[in-house]
């Protein structure tokens, strides 16, 4: 018996470039109803601001030659975007990306990875290196 869960776990993400590399407009629809999202989605106008201040604090930190924490509070703002990617990625079964560490986090995540190559052909070079024979992973 199919649950409400088990049917959104079969349905599919979608993450496409909203940028210079795209070859399809960021909003074009998921013809299965999943979500269509890009990187800036889930980084809030906010965190944005958080990076530039370590940054910023990276650079006190290598002009001063002294330690004021840029690191850690790198890491951590690192694991945050990796919990938020993560949870919007888990409930599907499938992504479709034409973004390169869109096709990696998937294929981490265990996840059935549906490519389409940027502008360039970055993903198909860099699938054809490193997983071509990965059984999940194939250009759409």
């Amino acid at each position: 018996v199919a649950t409400a869960a088990t049917a959104v776990a079969a349905g599919r993400v979608e993450l496409r470039r909203a940028d210079i590399e795209a070859n399809a407009p960021k909003n074009a629809a998921s013809d299965d109803g999943g979500v269509t999202v890009d990187w800036l989605d889930f980084v809030p106008v906010w965190q944005r601001r958080v990076f530039g201040l370590i940054l910023r604090l990276h650079r006190l930190e290598a002009a001063a030659d002294a330690r004021l924490g840029a690191c850690q509070a790198w890491y951590d703002y690192c694991e945050r975007l990796q919990r938020r990617m993560q949870a919007l990625f888990e409930p599907y079964g499938e992504v479709r990306t034409n973004r390169l560490h869109g096709m990696i986090f998937a294929a981490l995540l265990g996840k059935k990875v549906i490519f389409d190559d940027n502008s360039y052909g970055k993903l198909g070079h860099y699938a054809g290196q490193w997983f071509d024979r990965h059984p999940g992973i194939h250009a759409g």
